[in-house]
């Protein structure tokens, strides 16, 4: 159940994601079969999303974060993604992620840029690294070392983005999808 939309996030660890369809899910099930390492600390599939911005602990209204991502979001549209190759990033690697694809690519990069400039109007820090489309499959667990994957079959996938969602990260329970913007 969505909240009220003037309440506020008080404390809470934020993001905002677009939500993957099942047939996506399936395809990195199959991968992360193939990568069996106990190195690796596996992302629940039913936690996969791809991160378009991260907020952290906040205290704004519901409402006011809705407000600033509408803009950024109204000129987009439905975007038509699908999965591509898994790669790793990090020197040595720390994480492992399936990388999105498609016709819908390159304006979800455009979003991914809005949404950082319309969250920078509102007191959060601008991103660092340049955003690159992906589901983050695993995390290499501390103390550990991996190579690079190489030679992983994925499973065809697509899935269309008619919305992004404002999450929330609760350590230990996965996320919950607190509200929706529609592209």
């Amino acid at each position: 159940m969505l909240p009220p939309r003037g309440d506020y996030t008080a404390g809470m660890r934020l993001f905002w994601a677009i939500g993957i369809s099942d047939g996506v899910r399936e395809s990195a099930r199959a991968v992360q079969q193939q990568l069996r390492d106990p190195a690796l600390r596996w992302s629940r599939l039913e936690n996969l999303h791809v991160t378009l911005k991260f907020l952290g602990e906040t205290e704004l209204a519901v409402e006011g974060l809705l407000a600033a991502a509408r803009p950024a979001c109204a000129e987009v549209g439905p975007l038509e993604l699908s999965v591509g190759e898994v790669g790793s990033f990090g020197r040595p690697p720390r994480v492992v992620w399936l990388g999105l694809e498609g016709p819908g690519r390159s304006r979800l990069c455009l979003l991914a840029a809005a949404l950082d400039e319309a969250c920078h109007r509102l007191g959060f820090p601008r991103e660092t690294r340049a955003f690159a489309p992906h589901l983050t499959l695993a995390r290499v667990r501390r103390g550990q070392r991996i190579r690079r994957p190489q030679g992983v079959e994925v499973p065809p996938a697509r899935f269309t983005a008619d919305a992004i969602g404002l999450w929330q990260s609760r350590p230990g329970q996965g996320y919950r999808e607190l509200a929706r913007v529609t592209l």
